[in-house]
């Protein structure tokens, strides 16, 4: 993995032939250059949480922010990277730089909850529970649409969002950026 910082202009420069990195992988390096004599004399570059544990062998994931207006950027080409392995965020808002001749690239994000059952109750018995008043009918084509959403396959490009069944690929959600001087990333927000 080879990664250069270059402080002055806040990015974390990802040197050829890299095209995939994960979000563990950010937080690594920005925890040894933060270490170094330079680092230590400038500001944070990113917080990082997660990895907390749920039960034997099942953690949260990753959540990482780059701080100020530091900011991934590829090198140049025509191929596509990808970022991966838990989220990635900025404090800015943009936490990949787009560059002219640069690549196309795939952030994986998730804001998937874990549930675990335990002591024989199932979410058929939290349906019946005398104390709910959610009903079947109506609900449940609410319910499906809302997991196929969480579970769905994103695809993120400069211009449009989109988020595919993970089985079907039908487009479930698809939204197109409009302006001038996109620069970034898009963050979908579900409402």
């Amino acid at each position: 993995m080879a990664l250069t910082f270059d402080h002055a202009t806040q990015r974390i420069l990802i040197s050829s032939p890299q095209t995939s990195i994960s979000v563990q992988e950010i937080v690594d390096a920005c925890r040894e250059e933060e270490a170094s004599a330079l680092g230590m004399s400038d500001a944070q570059i990113l917080s990082a949480s997660g990895k907390d544990t749920l039960d034997t062998g099942v953690t949260v994931g990753v959540t990482a922010k780059l701080l100020d207006t530091w900011q991934l950027e590829w090198w140049p080409g025509n191929y596509t990277a990808k970022i991966g392995g838990g989220n990635l965020v900025s404090e800015t808002g943009d936490a990949v730089a787009y560059v002219v001749g640069g690549p196309q690239v795939e952030i994986t994000l998730s804001a998937a909850a874990t549930i675990v059952t335990q002591g024989g109750v199932s979410p058929a018995d939290i349906w019946s529970h005398a104390g709910r008043t959610l009903t079947a009918g109506t609900k449940d084509a609410e319910i499906d649409a809302i997991k196929a959403l969480a579970e769905a396959d994103e695809e993120l490009t400069p211009t449009v969002a989109r988020k595919k069944h993970k089985d079907t690929k039908a487009v479930l959600l698809e939204k197109t950026v409009t302006g001038s001087g996109l620069t970034s990333t898009i963050t979908l927000v579900d409402t």
